[in-house]
């Protein structure tokens, strides 16, 4: 009812204003005529989701037209809708006049809402009626991105490595239908390997390193604000110098003295079996020397650390060889066990076969060798007084 109003009261008023201008002019036999001014309409725009833009005009004219009352027709294609009186839109418009004419009158156009981000240039807006060649009128606009919101969370984990370690980049999850892109250098420089449309992601930089965040719309490809991230990337520690096991071969239980060069201030060793992060030597956490009684041949792992980063070196190793202990020499004898003052006693034990010997002490194994008595399976004595003689 409201547009059937309307149009009759523009009828009206189109009717009075055609008997002033077109007044006793009658249909002269020229040809009809529809003209727009301007041609091209541009500078529509709006950001995505705030549609539709605001509305620019032309202005539409038409002189003989035929038949002397009829329809002016004003079509939009896909992007673009129109109006007579500024209010109501779509994508068609009807303009009647009488008298074959119309004088200047107003066309409002304006960018449709609902479009995806984009430049929608070039669009005809076409009046055809009248019995009159087609004018057309070209339009252009911009739907711009609505920004999604920057990353928040943004974090590393850990935030400080050492060299050839690895930290987890993440941001909380920005929600259904947003992804993240990684970058290094500045949003949209560098892209990280991995990290196109991942909210987290592992690095493993070389050096300490900047890394930069941006919230990406997985429909329109409108992307956020930059947020970003440091991963600070400590040096690895100098290798052990000087490794060494001194003895590097005892009997069993015996010890060695590990021991590397001082590394210098600000450095430690640390010691494992097993491998570099092993197992660690007993009291061999943080000392350059230490000493071990392995029970068996083993290969220990010396490794340097920066007592301010934490951060180690490659592994250098040596090995202490454990040869097992000689059997206990068997028949052990002094022959004769008690003598006279001057005179002699032998002492003897069973051969111990090729490749054994027995050493002969006074006090005790390893205390004061008996004279001629190293590496002999018997000797004889002549003690002052009543002896203990030890064999080994």
């Amino acid at each position: 009812m409201g547009i059937f109003i309307h149009h009759t009261i523009y009828r009206v008023i189109l009717t009075l204003v055609s008997v002033l201008v077109f007044w006793g002019e009658g249909l002269k036999g020229q040809t009809p005529i529809l003209s727009v001014n301007p041609t091209i309409l541009s500078g529509f725009f709006y950001t995505e989701n705030a549609g539709p833009s605001s509305s620019n005009s032309y202005s539409l004219s038409g002189s003989d037209l035929t038949p002397v009352s009829g329809d002016i027709t004003i079509t939009c294609l896909s992007y673009y809708e129109v109006s007579i009186d500024n209010l109501i839109f779509g994508s068609t418009a009807i303009i009647p006049y009488l008298s074959g004419g119309i004088p200047d009158i107003p066309v409002y156009v304006r960018l449709k809402a609902g479009l995806i981000p984009g430049n929608y240039d070039g669009e005809l807006i076409v009046n055809a009626g009248g019995g009159a060649t087609d004018v057309s009128v070209s339009c252009s606009g911009t739907v711009t991105c609505a920004l999604p919101a920057a990353p928040i969370g943004i974090a590393a984990d850990p935030a400080t490595i050492c060299s050839g370690l690895s930290s987890i980049l993440s941001v909380t999850d920005p929600g259904a239908g947003y992804t993240t892109d990684w970058y290094t250098v500045s949003c949209g420089g560098t892209a990280v390997a991995g990290g196109t449309g991942i909210n987290s992601v592992s690095v493993s930089p070389a050096t300490t390193t900047v890394y930069y965040a941006q919230t990406r719309n997985t429909t329109t490809g409108c992307v956020s604000a930059c947020t970003n991230v440091a991963v600070t990337v400590n040096s690895l520690s100098a290798i052990p110098a000087g490794i060494s096991a001194s003895p590097a071969t005892i009997c069993s239980g015996l010890s060695s003295i590990l021991s590397v060069t001082d590394p210098g201030a600000g450095y430690t060793t640390d010691w494992f079996t097993t491998s570099c992060g092993g197992t660690p030597v007993a009291g061999g956490t943080g000392i350059n020397s230490v000493s071990v009684s392995p029970a068996t041949t083993t290969t220990y792992y010396a490794q340097t650390r920066n007592t301010t980063t934490g951060c180690v070196s490659a592994c250098m190793n040596v090995t202490v060889t454990v040869n097992s202990l000689s059997a206990i020499p068997a028949g052990i004898s002094a022959s004769p066990a008690t003598i006279c003052s001057g005179l002699s006693s032998i002492l003897s034990v069973t051969d111990p076969g090729a490749g054994y010997t027995t050493d002969w002490f006074t006090t005790s194994c390893g205390g004061t060798p008996v004279a001629g008595g190293t590496g002999i399976n018997s000797l004889s004595v002549s003690p002052a007084t009543t002896t203990v003689y030890y064999a080994q």
